[in-house]
């Protein structure tokens, strides 16, 4: 009976795991790191935002305005659309994260068109042959990676990183920190 359970369960287990495909994956990457960006732009105080710690090249200010000039490649060319939000021209807080907000959005709709039947085509990513997929997980590659940094600014300040303060309670009710 247990052996029969047993196989059961990891029959289920395996067609669970293939019903998400890659591409829907994917889609849920994204909308974890595009949500803890967004965050980390809008809750970082305006005082901080021209943070550069010693040795750094940049401010918390430019890490933003890198993912957003940054989606615009990449989505651009997972959805065969150019365009640019010159973020890393805008001075203030409000207006970098409005910048943010628009490359979110115009990811967004990269991502939406992306699907298991067009994920190998073939595009052009900063010169160089690659497909939607590809260059869709290479922004979340890159924006987790960016966020990774930010984190690292947000601890430099004393303040909690989104990812972390969001959290839900473990243990004991408690967030952890």
């Amino acid at each position: 009976m247990k052996t029969a359970t047993f196989f059961i369960a990891a029959a289920l287990s395996a067609s669970v795991m293939q019903a998400q495909s890659m591409t829907a994956e994917l889609k849920g990457q994204w909308e974890d790191i595009k949500a803890n960006v967004l965050k980390a732009a809008e809750r970082m105080p305006d005082a901080d935002f021209k943070f550069k710690p010693e040795g750094e090249p940049r401010t918390f200010a430019d890490l933003i305005t890198h993912v957003a000039d940054a989606h615009m490649g990449m989505c651009g060319a997972g959805s065969g659309e150019m365009k640019k939000v010159e973020a890393a021209a805008k001075t203030t807080k409000a207006d970098i994260v409005a910048a943010l907000k628009e490359s979110i959005a115009f990811c967004d709709a990269a991502y939406a068109g992306l699907t298991d039947g067009n994920a190998t085509s073939a595009v052009k990513m900063f010169g160089r042959d690659a497909t939607k997929f590809g260059a869709l997980n290479m922004n979340v590659i890159h924006d987790n990676e960016v966020y990774g940094s930010m984190a690292v600014y947000y601890r430099l300040k004393s303040i909690v990183p989104p990812s972390t303060a969001d959290r839900p309670a473990m243990g004991g009710g408690k967030k952890k920190q």
